[in-house]
């Protein structure tokens, strides 16, 4: 566990601080995806808040989700790929949610929109 030490006149107090990842920060002032919206709404809830938060096009993001999956999480129709991003193994490990499933549908949106953010679209090279 981190401290964060503030210094108030001339005690120091030691306050417990926890990091909150950035992917808690997309419900921020807004009703979170899961408790506004079902099924492939929710799907793409995520998918718009993944692709604002990362500075990529949602209508690209949308698109390619489509493309690749129906946006559907559960999709495995070209194993080892699945999700609505069509992630395999590696390289769902090498993005910044590899302890989440891949058949979530919003850590697949945010480790592709991740990865999009570091100019590896081709990762995607039929529906990107």
């Amino acid at each position: 566990m981190k401290l964060l030490a503030i210094a108030v006149t001339s005690i120091a107090l030691l306050i417990p601080f926890t990091e909150v990842s950035s992917a808690h920060h997309l419900d921020v002032g807004r009703t979170p995806c899961k408790e506004k919206y079902t099924g492939v709404k929710r799907t793409k809830c995520y998918i718009k808040r993944a692709a604002a938060h990362f500075g990529q096009s949602t209508y690209e993001a949308l698109a390619t989700a489509w493309c690749e999956s129906r946006y559907n999480p559960f999709a495995d129709t070209n194993p080892p790929y699945v999700g609505i991003y069509q992630f395999d193994y590696p390289t769902w490990q090498g993005a910044p949610y590899p302890n989440k499933s891949r058949y979530s549908a919003r850590y697949s949106a945010l480790n592709a929109m991740w990865y999009w953010k570091q100019g590896q679209r081709s990762r995607w090279p039929v529906c990107g």
